[in-house]
């Protein structure tokens, strides 16, 4: 699970920097450009979310076979 949520780390990281130049100067990025982080933040939130959730389940599974 570790593994999982570095790579959602870095998703998130790399993708940020793709979109921005210059961190800390998002004000001066384009309205699509903010856009675009904006959906990648909230499908991050949403993937993080989801990583919880399967992470909580088969912890459930694992105690069920314990």
């Amino acid at each position: 699970w570790d593994d999982m949520g570095r790579l959602v780390g870095a998703l998130e990281k790399y993708t940020t920097l793709a979109l921005v130049p210059d961190p800390g100067h998002e004000e001066d990025l384009s309205w699509a450009d903010q856009e675009k982080i904006g959906s990648l933040a909230e499908r991050v939130e949403e993937l993080r979310g989801w990583l919880t959730v399967m992470e909580f389940e088969a912890c459930e599974v694992l105690e069920d076979w314990g």
